[in-house]
């Protein structure tokens, strides 16, 4: 009697199981969505002398922390004293003691008459930073993503509604040290460069930049200008709007296409107590149209209406 051949065991098939849904694909959020202006306050090279330590309190309450011209921070653009005062603690203390009192959170940069106009510029630098780096920390509460320069904790950054900003030493002349200048300009140049680098494209990309320092450049900073201007002109190819804000030499200037690059401007605060604080408004969504700046970088001398 023949044997018929035994039925298969019917075999599973990928159409015959539940294959798990596919999931769908994670969409990376554009970080324009964030974007939005921002509106801080400007003071400098003040206080130098017994009159302005008077118009100090006025000064500092002008900062407006709530109403129509409301900021979200505010910066001192260095020296906190005039050149001939003695650098030391007592100078340190009377500048923080009318400072702390700003309605918002106020930055710090270094100027020469704190620094390299000392008798002893190390000694002074050492000072400066024990009472004033992150300054903005010790009297206020606030969540702007501030970091500081390895080696150099003066010099600070963070990013606020896609504007980068970025906090300097670059102070005025003359130099007490060559190496140590020209150490300080390039390696701070290097900084900018990857700074700007990192915040150009994907998710950390911003729509404007905002560097602050006290300096009025001068060929004597060329360590730091001549490689950020052929990073802007040869790298960037101009895409980005920059604005360099200073102090130092007390008279206001606005120059656009700064050393002939349409997307840099550079604003130089006239400083002391004659003018209220420079209130400018950043706007990353701006028109990078760079025939007007004011577009992207919105500086006003005398909004407040009883200064005028």
């Amino acid at each position: 009697v023949s044997v018929g051949a035994a039925t298969p065991s019917p075999v599973a098939t990928e159409s015959s199981q539940s294959a798990p849904p596919t999931a769908a694909p994670t969409e990376r959020p554009d970080p324009k969505e964030s974007w939005q202006a921002t509106t801080f306050y400007v003071i400098a090279d003040v206080p130098y002398n017994e009159d302005e330590r008077q118009d100090m309190p006025g000064l500092v309450a002008e900062i407006p922390g709530s109403g129509e011209h409301v900021g979200t921070f505010a910066v001192h653009l260095g020296d906190i004293k005039h050149a001939q005062e003695t650098c030391d603690q007592s100078a340190i203390d009377t500048f923080v003691g009318f400072v702390k009192e700003s309605s918002l959170p106020m930055f710090i940069v270094v100027g020469d008459n704190e620094y390299n106009d000392c008798s002893n510029p190390e000694e002074a630098l050492e000072l400066w930073r024990e009472g004033l780096v992150r300054f903005d920390t010790k009297h206020w509460n606030h969540d702007l993503p501030v970091k500081s320069m390895d080696n150099r904790p003066e010099s600070f950054f963070f990013v606020n509604k896609g504007t980068l900003f970025i906090g300097l030493n670059l102070v005025g002349t003359p130099s007490f040290n060559d190496d140590e200048w020209d150490n300080r300009l390039s390696t701070q140049a290097d900084w900018t460069i990857q700074l700007i680098d990192e915040h150009r494209t994907g998710d950390n990309e911003v729509g404007a930049i905002v560097i602050f320092a006290h300096a009025s450049p001068n060929g004597e900073h060329d360590g730091y200008f001549d490689p950020l201007r052929g990073y802007i002109r040869d790298v960037l190819q101009n895409s980005l709007p920059i604005l360099y804000l200073c102090g130092d030499v007390h008279s206001y200037l606005r120059e656009p296409n700064y050393m002939d690059q349409p997307s840099w401007l550079r604003v130089r605060s006239e400083g002391g107590s004659k003018d209220p604080p420079l209130k400018v408004v950043v706007d990353p969504l701006a028109s990078t149209g760079y025939e007007d700046m004011s577009q992207v970088f919105n500086v006003t001398r005398y909004w407040l209406e009883s200064r005028r």
